[in-house]
């Protein structure tokens, strides 16, 4: 009779391992999944809003961005990922603004420049009120956590417990709103310019 001996497989070792690899991937799938949670119905609410109401949805939205990076330590809680999410809720507002001056450029030229006017004016404020509310979010996440010695208490944590991290990143992250922003304002100029000279039919 053979005896069997207990032998060191590199197959078992590395599938191990990827089973490892696989169950973290899992979870953060998971924390991801529950954290755009937070922010899925005011993402909606606001990308089905009227451009005039758009501005008024942005602190509600902002407060839902600390909630669901709060609720994600592996994900969210890297500034690479927060960052990207930002800029991309970014990006969606400009192009809602894009979408909707659109509409009414075309009749800038037949004397109908009011409607164009007000599309360019509800732009940059919409715009600017999302910057603003970024840095008063992130100002509120730096007194929350000052106040709960939360840097204290996660000496050890992989990624920061504020946003001050994203202070260097502003340029790069509104650095297209800056640009379709200054596109308005000489939007706005020749509007105003076409008000002077063109009679409205």
């Amino acid at each position: 009779m053979f005896k069997s001996r207990k032998t060191s497989s590199t197959f078992i070792k590395d599938f191990d391992k990827r089973k490892e690899e696989l169950k973290n991937e899992l979870f953060k799938a998971e924390e991801v999944n529950k954290a755009l949670k937070c922010i899925a119905p005011i993402s909606e609410e606001m990308h089905k809003a009227p451009l005039q109401e758009t501005a008024n949805i942005i602190p509600k939205l902002f407060q839902n961005i600390w909630v669901m990076w709060w609720c994600s330590p592996q994900h969210y809680r890297n500034p690479k990922h927060l960052k990207e999410i930002i800029k991309k809720i970014a990006d969606s507002l400009e192009d809602k603004c894009k979408k909707e001056i659109q509409k009414h450029i075309d009749l800038i030229f037949n004397g109908e420049w009011t409607t164009c006017i007000e599309a360019v004016e509800n732009s940059v404020h919409i715009l600017e009120v999302f910057k603003t509310e970024f840095a008063v979010t992130q100002k509120n996440v730096r007194e929350y956590c000052v106040a709960k010695n939360l840097r204290e208490c996660y000496p050890d944590s992989e990624h920061p417990v504020d946003w001050d991290v994203l202070e260097k990143e502003q340029n790069d992250m509104f650095a297209q709103m800056k640009n379709f922003v200054g596109r308005c304002n000489n939007l706005f100029e020749i509007c105003e310019c076409i008000s002077q000279f063109m009679v409205k039919t």
